[in-house]
């Protein structure tokens, strides 16, 4: 009887595989190969786990030796040779533009009952997406700028949609450390490295230069000796403050 012949692993899948020999659970060996699952639920993770690794091409692949990464289909997203696609935009839209907390009704299955369940969503990186359609971060910041030969932005939707991540991503990032949900120090440190925030400081800046002394004289007149009068008493003021 023929052997099944399965599609060959990509990029990603043999990474799954190379971490679940080395004896890793099945759960980080998927996360090491799809490290954008790891802003899902956990429900989520590990209903995808089993899916994958319930298969009869992962079973095959996994009681054979595995190729060498040489080997390997180069393909680890849709995107994964460097090149823009528009469905790009959509997708840019969707995986930043989330809410803070999901709430969803849940049906007691025992009474019947209806009650709210909420989940604090983890804050959605530029990295993360980058790893979720396969094109290196630095690309999608570059397709953000990419300029036609007349000056015009060459794809502009995704400009806007690279440029408005950044106004989710803030959103989310104090609405949740507000309520409590995220580490203050590290929402501090995402702050100001990821969203460019600063810190503001009131600053006093006293002259000390020395000026010089001018003392009343015969040649001044009324007014200017009344003015050397005036600066002379305040400074003495000042230095008793």
């Amino acid at each position: 009887m023929a052997t099944k012949r399965f599609k060959p692993l990509n990029a990603n899948e043999l990474t799954v595989l190379q971490h679940r020999q080395a004896g890793d659970s099945a759960i980080e060996s998927y996360q090491r190969g799809y490290p954008h699952v790891q802003r899902y639920k956990p429900d989520t993770i590990i209903a995808k786990t089993e899916k994958f690794f319930n298969t009869d091409r992962m079973k095959y692949y996994i009681s054979t030796d595995l190729p060498k990464r040489d080997d390997l289909p180069k393909l680890a997203g849709r995107g994964a040779k460097g090149k823009y696609y528009p469905e790009l935009v959509i997708e840019c839209y969707e995986y930043f533009n989330i809410a803070p907390v999901t709430i969803k009704a849940v049906v007691d299955e025992h009474t019947g009952e209806t009650s709210l369940e909420s989940t604090v969503n983890n804050l959605p990186t530029k990295a993360g997406f980058a790893c979720q359609v396969g094109i290196l971060q630095s690309t999608l910041a570059d397709y953000a700028i990419r300029l036609n030969e007349n000056g015009t932005l060459k794809y502009p939707e995704f400009a806007a949609a690279w440029a408005s991540a950044r106004d989710a991503q803030e959103n989310i990032l104090v609405s949740n450390t507000l309520a409590g949900h995220y580490n203050a120090g590290f929402a501090k440190f995402v702050a100001q490295n990821l969203l460019d925030y600063r810190e503001s400081r009131d600053l006093t800046v006293v002259d000390t230069t020395p000026k010089p002394v001018i003392n009343i004289n015969v040649d001044m007149t009324p007014e200017q000796a009344a003015q050397v009068y005036i600066d002379q008493m305040k400074g003495i003021e000042d230095k008793k403050n």
